[in-house]
This record gives structure tokens, C-alpha cells and sequence, in this order.
């Protein structure tokens, strides 16, 4: 966004394998180029952790060039083997990282967790566009569990929703992590208002079909204070099943 304060992504085991950083093997240099306060995304992250959410560690830091001073960045812990070691204490499951797009093929529709079809590589791929990039794994994404999911999210009947659900998320965690971007008034989330879903990292554990969110790019949050709580609910297919059942609409609420 900024030829001048560019973003960077620094990785410190490309040329030594297994090299690390502080116990770190990238690092995410954030520019903060729509943020001039350059609060908005470690404080959301800070709430994030205080809420129980795994989330990436920040901190700010003068940054220089060859002796050059560019400006003040955040560091960022990028979702790596190592990100997922420390807060899960394994890093052998399947991560992904969500791209935002037209996935059921309307234009300006985006993507609020519609059933995609059969087509197993039409969920994750490393060789061609798809909602969930596989960032490990890439050989062979999980695109099974993936899409039992969002059928199971789309097509299972109401009186067996919710147990048919339970081997796939924590649902009172997505709530969780919903209320606190509601929270935050930030437009670009999972209920987001541009594209639909955006800006989360998603894990499957290793042998199981149990997966979770993971909270990523917060730098426009704070936006607007008087969001509803509700605001985009009833487009998010998972939300708006979820809030049609009386415990879960309490919960998030």
C-alpha cells in the first residue's frame, strides 16, 4: 500500500534450515499505513489474548535500512510451526490462511461460508485460488474436513445441528471471537462488510477433525462505534444459525 513504508515478511530459516529468531522462524514487519495511530492492531490483539483467543504477540519498533531510519512498524508473530507449537503445543495439524473473494461465483457477493459443492478443490489448493490457502501441508490440504464442514454448516437439519457441529468447532469460541471484533468496530472480519469473511488464519489439530479460528490483520478495527452487535449476522451462515438458537444468541451476547 506504501512504496515508501512498505509491509515486509522476514524469515530467518530460508537460507539455514531450522534457524530461528528469538525462537521465531518469520516475523511479520507491519507498516501500519491505515492506521496513523498505529494502536489499532496490538490493542486488538492484546483483548484477543485477554479473551482466551490465541493471537499473534506485537510489539513497536523503530525500523532502519542500512543505517536509514524508515519509521515505526509493528513486529508481528506470523502463524508458523512456530506460532502453533506455542499456543497449541503441536504444529503437525493443517493451517490455513483465508483469502477473501467471489467464491460462490456472484460477483461482489463474497463469502459467508456458502456450501461450495462436492469439488474438494474448490475449499483449499495450493496450485489454484481457493478460500483456504494451505500454509502447511500444501501438498495435500485437508479439503475432506473442510468441506464436511461447510456442508454440515449449510445442510444439517436444526434438531441435530449443533451435535453435528461439535466435532468440527468450539462454537462458543466463534462467538467469542466474533463479540470481540464486534467489539472492536472493525468492518474486516469474519462478519466483515467489503468481501464477507476475511482476516483469520484457520488450524485443524492433528488427528482430529476439531478446528479453530485464528485472529490476523487488525489495523481496522475502531472504525465504527456504533457497529451493531448483529451487523452482518444474518449473511455469515454458521452466525446466523447460531444466534437462531436461544443459549448461543445469550452467549454472545
Amino acid at each position: 500500500r506504501s512504496p515508501i513504508k512498505p509491509g515486509l515478511h522476514l524469515t530467518f530459516d530460508a537460507n539455514v534450515k531450522g534457524q530461528t529468531f528469538l525462537g521465531l522462524t518469520s516475523l511479520e514487519l507491519k507498516p501500519n499505513t491505515q492506521d496513523a495511530s498505529m494502536l489499532h492492531e496490538r490493542l486488538s490483539m492484546l483483548l484477543f489474548g485477554r479473551m482466551g483467543i490465541p493471537r499473534s504477540r506485537e510489539v513497536h519498533s523503530r525500523f532502519y535500512v542500512n543505517g536509514e531510519y524508515i519509521g515505526v512498524y509493528l513486529l508481528v508473530e506470523y502463524p508458523d510451526a512456530a506460532f502453533l507449537t506455542s499456543v497449541f503445543n503441536e504444529n503437525t495439524g493443517y493451517e490455513y490462511k483465508y483469502v477473501p473473494g467471489d467464491w460462490t461465483g456472484v460477483l461482489d457477493f463474497g463469502y459467508h461460508f456458502e456450501y461450495l459443492g462436492p469439488d474438494l478443490t474448490k475449499y483449499a489448493s495450493a496450485t489454484v485460488s481457493t478460500p483456504f490457502d494451505p500454509e502447511t501441508h500444501t501438498n495435500a490440504p485437508d479439503t475432506v474436513t473442510l468441506e464436511g464442514m461447510i456442508r454440515t454448516i449449510n445442510q444439517e437439519p436444526d434438531a441435530t445441528f449443533l451435535s453435528a457441529m461439535a466435532p468440527y468447532l468450539d462454537l462458543n469460541l466463534f462467538l467469542r471471537h466474533i463479540a470481540v471484533e464486534t467489539y472492536l468496530a472493525d468492518f474486516d472480519c469474519i462478519l466483515g462488510d467489503n468481501s464477507g469473511m476475511n482476516n483469520f488464519h484457520f488450524y485443524r489439530f492433528a488427528n482430529k477433525q476439531l478446528s479453530q479460528f485464528i485472529p490476523w490483520d487488525k489495523d481496522n478495527a475502531f472504525d465504527w462505534v456504533t457497529r451493531p452487535v448483529l451487523h452482518n449476522a444474518d449473511q455469515n451462515v454458521l452466525m446466523r444459525r447460531l444466534m437462531a438458537v436461544p443459549d448461543y444468541e445469550k452467549y454472545y451476547f
